[in-house]
């Protein structure tokens, strides 16, 4: 019972995401769930059978204050990249709709922040560069960059 309110929090986030999505807002959006906000900026940016995936470059906290309260050294990167939270979503939108996109949200009373944007078939994290995507668009389910590095 304790989780009722998370999942209507959820339920209520997936309805106008739906919504935005519907009306071309955004071009694609899937909730932070396994494997945390790197698993699935690459599930959300992975391409059709053929073709290269998109890569993302993205700023942790520790460059980007997310809110008032919450000061860069507070979250650990590994944390920011490999953290399962409910109730934590990502949207892929076009530069074009971003100011609609953002005021829709701020309607909806949803909070929002700017990750990055995507890239050429390559990883950036903070400047980082973890490599091609298509390295990691191989697997059946995304892997960690240590993860990948220790396969023979």
């Amino acid at each position: 019972m304790a989780n009722a309110g998370r999942d209507e929090d959820c339920s209520y986030i997936e309805l106008i995401l739906s919504a935005l999505h519907s009306n071309h807002l955004s071009l694609a959006e899937c909730p932070v769930a396994r494997g945390g906000l790197f698993c699935s900026l690459l599930q959300l940016l992975a391409a059709p059978s053929g073709h290269l995936p998109l890569g993302f470059d993205i700023l942790s906290p520790r460059e980007v204050r997310l809110d008032a309260f919450l000061s860069p050294r507070e979250v650990r990167l590994d944390a920011f990249l490999f953290g399962e939270e409910p109730g934590r979503y990502l949207a892929a939108i076009d530069e074009q709709h971003d100011d609609t996109f953002l005021l829709k949200l701020s309607d909806a009373r949803l909070n929002c922040c700017f990750l990055g944007r995507t890239t050429q078939n390559r990883i950036l994290v903070d400047g980082f560069d973890f490599g091609p995507a298509s390295q990691y668009s191989h697997q059946k389910e995304p892997q960690s960059p240590a993860a990948l590095k220790t396969q023979p």
